[in-house]
């Protein structure tokens, strides 16, 4: 009903407030479930939902020549990507659903989608049918990701990455559960909103790809890491994981190595979402954070200015 639709288009747009401020959130480190998290945040656009992230290189012809990354994850009665491990390190706890979409997502390559190089600063949006590509994307991995699991619907966004000539790109996806939730002109607009601002996240966390391969962080390194944000010393952190002094030690040399930072003030900023970037990587990341965003639906595009972030090249 009429009376039915603006209380749907508000539902809509604070779902763009929630997810850019949850983003926002995001570590300035390329944590190993970092995916998954950047994956929670677009899943709030509609909610109830399941969501994958994928980091990767795609082909003008819509291949995934390299993945480099996936993340999967849901919001509201499912239980969270990230896997509760036993002791003895194997992982359990995770609904089925998310188990089977993680392994689907580790082998998505065919996304169907044409984008061409130099359209990819903005970001291309859409449902299956709306995504150019035609055919391709209706017959490639994007239906068979979301195959049985329970999914209405599915919302497809992809934005350029990084350096434009590296053919770097993030691909959102997120699918309602059940019926409860229906697509509309405004989730696009949503998630073209959103687009930039996690771009901008992933580029202060995963570097624009001009150095080579992303530094993850080990499992290791990351436990290491979140224990000095808590501004525990080496010895105390040795002493809680039952590692000598000198292992940890090696451990936050290479954290250093990894976050090129030159103190250990600078880890933890990173670790809680701050960060201290060069000239290069900063101002392409304001050039992000003030493009206009363009949806691709159906072969129009339309035009919607991104929410304002605020710049993280503060020091603590």
């Amino acid at each position: 009903m009429d009376s039915d639709r603006p209380n749907a288009f508000d539902a809509v747009m604070a779902s763009v407030a929630t997810s850019a401020e949850s983003i926002t959130g995001l570590p300035a480190v390329a944590t190993l479930e970092w995916c998954d998290r950047a994956a929670w945040c677009i899943a709030g656009l509609a909610e109830p939902a399941l969501a994958t992230v994928t980091i990767g290189t795609l082909s003008p012809t819509g291949d995934l020549t390299n993945q480099e990354v996936s993340g999967v994850a849901a919001r509201v009665g499912v239980a969270r990507a990230r896997p509760i491990r036993r002791a003895d390190g194997e992982p359990r706890g995770e609904d089925p659903r998310l188990a089977t979409l993680r392994v689907r997502a580790a082998r998505f390559r065919r996304v169907g989608v044409r984008v061409a190089t130099n359209a990819r600063q903005y970001a291309t949006v859409g449902r299956l049918t709306e995504l150019p590509g035609g055919e391709n994307v209706t017959r490639g991995d994007i239906p068979r990701l979301w195959h049985g699991l329970e999914s209405s619907d599915v919302l497809v966004g992809i934005i350029g990455f990084g350096d434009p000539e590296s053919g770097r790109v993030i691909i959102a996806q997120v699918a309602p559960l059940g019926q409860g939730i229906r697509l509309t002109p405004s989730h696009n607009q949503a998630m073209g909103a959103v687009l930039p601002v996690l771009e901008r996240r992933a580029l202060l966390a995963l570097g624009n790809g001009s150095e080579g391969p992303t530094k993850w962080l080990t499992q290791r390194e990351q436990v290491v890491l979140e224990q000095l944000t808590l501004g525990k010393s080496v010895r105390q952190i040795a002493d809680d994981l039952g590692r000598s002094p000198h292992t940890v030690h090696d451990h936050v040399k290479s954290l250093h190595r990894k976050l090129n930072a030159s103190s250990r003030g600078e880890l933890v900023s990173r670790a809680l979402g701050h960060a201290t970037i060069d000239p290069e990587t900063h101002q392409l990341a304001s050039t992000i954070e003030h493009k206009a965003v363009e949806s691709a639906v159906g072969g129009e595009r339309v035009e919607a200015k991104p929410m304002g972030v605020q710049s993280d090249t503060r020091r603590d």
